[in-house]
């Protein structure tokens, strides 16, 4: 029914509340200084691109679809083979983020550096 779908906006943390300065300056902060730290830190944004890919993918196309389903109570997810639907469904995009995830983390483990180039002799 429609009512399912009219749930009030501060229920969900969007809508017209407003964040209190405080808390919008802590975050603001750590956003930054999370940025921060992967940019001295992390050797290449391919790296970055890996670990966002693996866990934002996964988290969207699995995590997300489960996580609606089952707050707005679809008439899909009422059943019991819908119930057991949508809990794999979170499992499974669960499963793929940490998997992608250690895997990128195992691949930049055992990736060596490359050795550095020797010394070019130029003759003038």
């Amino acid at each position: 029914s429609a009512a399912n779908w009219s749930s009030s906006p501060s229920s969900a943390g969007f809508g017209p509340t407003p964040i209190p300065p405080r808390r919008r300056a802590l975050l603001t902060l750590l956003i930054t200084g999370a940025s921060l730290l992967i940019a001295l830190f992390v050797p290449g944004i391919n790296i970055v691109f890996q670990l966002m890919g693996g866990t934002a993918s996964a988290f969207v196309c699995f995590i997300l679809p489960a996580a609606f389903a089952w707050h707005y109570d679809l008439p899909e997810v009422r059943s019991r083979a819908g119930k057991l639907a949508c809990a794999s469904l979170f499992l499974v995009g669960c499963a793929v983020s940490v998997l992608s995830t250690t895997v990128t983390l195992a691949e930049m483990a055992s990736t060596r550096p490359p050795p550095p180039a020797p010394p070019s002799r130029l003759h003038h």
